[in-house]
């Protein structure tokens, strides 16, 4: 029973946190204006070419704001964060069927995270995954937390046309997530109802009860 009081705090706590993402004005924003780049090359008198960049998209503000409670789903010393999640939905008695629900939102997760940033852009001759990109953001440009994100997220932004595609490949990686988050939210919604009902998970086939 207290197992079972844990995951439903935790299933509760998730939703809450989610439900406060999506009444964010980052949400609102991003419904208004998906994040965009617009490009500007001028030619200079001695024949250099001068690039600027425009992020449109959230304020920082806003963005600032949002991610005050998107660390709750990918810090994991939170009980919401996904990988957290993961192990409820493994440890707790469920159906399979919703245990696969879930596992299929967060591998949409990690397949986006671990793959090439959203933007397709280098630093150093590397081109950091969408995961390191969202790890340098919140822990080394908006908490300073790691030092060594810190140091690379201060070369990022050194360059104001780069700063600008860094910038949007996060806005855009955070909104990616939601959507994951989202799904799992209303996922929950059916466990919570399962595991308050007080039913369990039928045994595998063949195995007796």
């Amino acid at each position: 029973m207290q197992d079972e009081r844990s995951y439903l705090e935790a299933l509760r706590l998730f939703n809450e946190k989610a439900l406060k993402l999506r009444q964010s004005s980052f949400v609102h924003a991003l419904v208004a204006a998906p994040p965009s780049l617009k490009l500007r090359g001028e030619k200079q008198k001695d024949g250099s070419l001068s690039l600027s960049a425009e992020a449109r998209g959230p304020s920082q503000e806003s963005i600032d704001a949002f991610v005050i409670t998107f660390r709750f789903f990918v810090q994991d010393n939170e009980v919401t964060s996904l990988r957290n999640m993961a192990r409820l939905y493994k440890s707790a008695s469920l159906p399979q069927e919703l245990r696969d629900r879930f596992e299929s939102a967060r591998a949409a997760v990690n397949e986006l995270l671990n793959g090439p940033n959203l933007v397709n852009i280098s630093h150093n001759g590397e081109t950091p995954t969408n995961r390191k990109v969202l790890n340098v953001f919140v822990y080394g440009g908006l908490a300073h937390a790691n030092p060594e994100a810190y140091k690379t997220y201060k070369e990022w932004i050194s360059f104001p046309p780069s700063a600008v595609f860094f910038q949007t490949c996060f806005t855009s990686i955070m909104a990616y997530v939601l959507e994951a988050i989202d799904f799992i939210a209303k996922l929950n919604e059916e466990t919570i109802v399962h595991l308050s009902s007080g039913q369990s998970a039928p045994p595998p086939e063949g195995l007796a009860a």
